[in-house]
C-alpha cells in the first residue's frame, strides 16, 4: 500500500510539471520549474517519501526539516538573537 502511494505521488510531481511546460508553450504561461532553492527539493521529496512508506523516522524527519528550513532561506529572513 505504502509504495502505491509513493507512485501516485511521483506521478502528481510529473504531471504538474508537465501541465507547466505545456501551460508554457500553449498559453504563454511564466512557468519555471528551477526556482531559488530548487535544488532543495533533491532533499526534501525523499524524505518525504520515505516518511509516507517507513513512518516519521529520525532521519527522514531532520532532512525534511534540514530541507524546508534551507528552502525558505531563499523566501525567508531569518534573524537569531
Amino acid at each position: 500500500m505504502r509504495n502505491k502511494i509513493s507512485n501516485i505521488l511521483w506521478g502528481l510531481i510529473f504531471i504538474i510539471a508537465g501541465l507547466g511546460f505545456a501551460g508554457n508553450v500553449l498559453f504563454g504561461w511564466n512557468f519555471d520549474l528551477f526556482f531559488p532553492g530548487w535544488w532543495t527539493l533533491f532533499i526534501i521529496i525523499p524524505c518525504f517519501i520515505s516518511m509516507i512508506r517507513n513512518g516519521f523516522g529520525f532521519g527522514a524527519t531532520l532532512g525534511f526539516i534540514i530541507g524546508v528550513l534551507l528552502l525558505l532561506r531563499n523566501y525567508v529572513e531569518f534573524s537569531i538573537g
